[in-house]
């Protein structure tokens, strides 16, 4: 298994590669945000729950690492495990996001929602691309 050092290392190469390869900022915004999404969110101690600890919110994810077994399905598979993060993150922030939604007084256009849906793709995109090279490195270690 790497170490996670080694993990952000790859995700940053990653994030260059992939800056690289398709000129898109979000996804390289996506992929660098594996340092704070990583798969490795199920284990009470690593860099990203450090990251999180550090701005007082690494309380945030004690329930994901007791209910999510290191290295599952759920948490380490490309594509599942970063979808599964997103949707705890979701859940977890969703009542500061309802509060705020229905504190603001905004009309949504259509065209600015799937603008906002494209780019919610294109992150994902580069976080999955970040997962998957967490997984690699995973199996080749």
């Amino acid at each position: 298994m790497a170490s996670g050092n080694t993990h952000d290392l790859i995700t940053i190469s990653q994030a260059v590669g992939a800056g690289m390869a398709t000129g898109s900022p979000v996804i390289v915004a996506g992929c660098l945000s594996g340092l704070v999404l990583s798969p490795d969110l199920d284990l009470p101690r690593c860099n990203a729950r450090r990251r999180w600890r550090n701005v007082g919110l690494g309380w945030l994810w004690s329930p994901y690492a007791r209910a999510i077994p290191h290295r599952s399905f759920w948490s380490h598979a490309p594509i599942v495990g970063t979808a599964g993060r997103l949707l705890y993150l979701g859940a977890m922030l969703s009542p500061l996001i309802v509060a705020t939604i229905s504190g603001l007084s905004m009309s949504f256009d259509p065209l600015i929602s799937g603008s906002v849906a494209g780019l919610a793709l294109l992150f994902f995109a580069g976080l999955a691309v970040a997962d998957t090279g967490h997984w690699v490195a995973d199996h080749l270690a």
